[in-house]
C-alpha cells in the first residue's frame, strides 16, 4: 500500500502548493496513470489497511488503484486543478 499509494499522495501534497504558484496555475495539471483494477476487487477497509487481518496481493493492488481514483476525484474538487 505504501509504495502503490501512500508515495503518490505525499508527492502530490508536496506539489499543489508549488503548482498553485506557477506562473498560470490554470496550466497546472496532476497526471494518474493507473489500471482498471480498482473496479475488479477494490473496496475500502480502513481496519486491514496494512493487511493486519489478512492479505491477498491482487485485492490490495486493486484497493491501491482504487485509492488512487478516489486521491485523484479529492484533487479535483478540493484544490480546483
Amino acid at each position: 500500500m505504501q509504495v502503490n499509494y501512500l508515495s503518490h499522495l505525499l508527492l502530490v501534497l508536496k506539489l499543489l502548493p508549488i503548482m498553485k504558484q506557477s506562473v498560470d496555475p490554470a496550466d497546472a495539471r496532476v497526471i494518474f496513470v493507473s489500471s482498471r483494477m480498482e473496479s475488479w476487487r477494490g473496496e475500502f477497509n480502513l481496519a486491514n489497511i496494512q493487511g493486519q487481518l489478512s492479505y491477498d496481493r491482487t485485492k490490495f493492488y486493486s484497493m491501491s488503484k482504487l485509492y488512487m481514483v478516489r486521491l485523484l476525484l479529492f484533487i479535483k474538487f478540493s484544490h480546483s486543478i
